[in-house]
């Protein structure tokens, strides 16, 4: 796992130990429930500095402890719900979000890019009061699902050309088929500034998504829908992708595009 701190941050800024604690931190909001031993591993750190820094952060209770390994501590929910609150993005995000909840039914999202990841920073659903828990540590490898597909068609090209490279090169013999495809399928969400993907992430789910595009004209989100896809007819999908991209259009334009 990549250490917390910016890419671009000079080396001689940065605290290895804050680093370290930091990456602890991201594991366990990725996987609660891992012990020591486990940590250990995955920050590739020895046992005892390992226990050590999760003691810190107990401490400050951004980390909590029991027979069930590491959890999110209050402090972490706290920071959580001011990150929440301070983003423009999911500001002006929220009212379309929901609107789009009550007019369809549908569960919308969303995610925004990390690295090689997308994560979920917004949610509405039937379900509001589990929303911000599920923001926590909701991470997913860019081109999982729609809107995966949408971030990674507008990522740049560094960034993306990294991610094909090192999926590629888990292909095997089927490595040039799969990379064919794949640049194929992005430049179709590209034109269409639409993608849809069906079964992905559970089986029978239909998520449609769209990008989001800041004053710049940078896409800094995507967009999505989901629900149980066998129930969608080809006339209702169509209608739903043109009022999320409808939904999008405002958004984007509340952002300054």
């Amino acid at each position: 796992m990549s250490p917390a701190a910016s890419d671009t941050t000079p080396p001689g800024y940065r605290i290895d130990a804050v680093e370290r604690a930091l990456q602890l931190l991201d594991l366990v909001a990725e996987a609660p429930g891992l012990g020591v031993a486990e940590l250990a591993r995955r920050a590739g750190l020895t046992k005892s500095r390992t226990f050590r820094l999760l003691g810190t952060l107990q401490h400050g209770r951004y980390l909590s402890a029991g027979p069930g390994g590491y959890r999110l501590g209050p402090q972490a929910f706290v920071l959580g719900v001011a990150a929440v609150q301070d983003s423009a993005l999911v500001r002006c995000a929220q009212w379309h979000m929901q609107a789009l909840h009550a007019q369809l039914g549908v569960t919308v999202v969303l995610r925004v890019r990390e690295r090689l990841e997308s994560v979920c920073i917004a949610r509405a659903d039937r379900e509001q009061e589990l929303a911000l828990s599920r923001l926590v540590g909701n991470r997913r490898p860019l081109f999982s699902g729609a809107s995966g597909k949408v971030l990674l068609a507008y990522a740049p090209d560094e960034i993306r050309e990294r991610f094909i490279a090192q999926q590629a090169a888990l292909q095997g013999r089927d490595a040039a088929w799969w990379e064919r495809e794949t640049r194929a399928e992005l430049q179709r969400v590209q034109q269409q500034e639409l993608a849809i993907s069906q079964g992905e992430r559970a089986h029978g789910r239909l998520a449609i998504a769209v990008p989001v595009r800041d004053a710049s004209g940078a896409v800094v989100a995507s967009l999505s829908l989901s629900t149980d896809g066998a129930s969608v007819a080809p006339d209702v999908l169509a209608q739903w992708s043109g009022q999320l991209q409808r939904s999008s259009r405002h958004l984007s334009s509340d952002l300054g595009f």
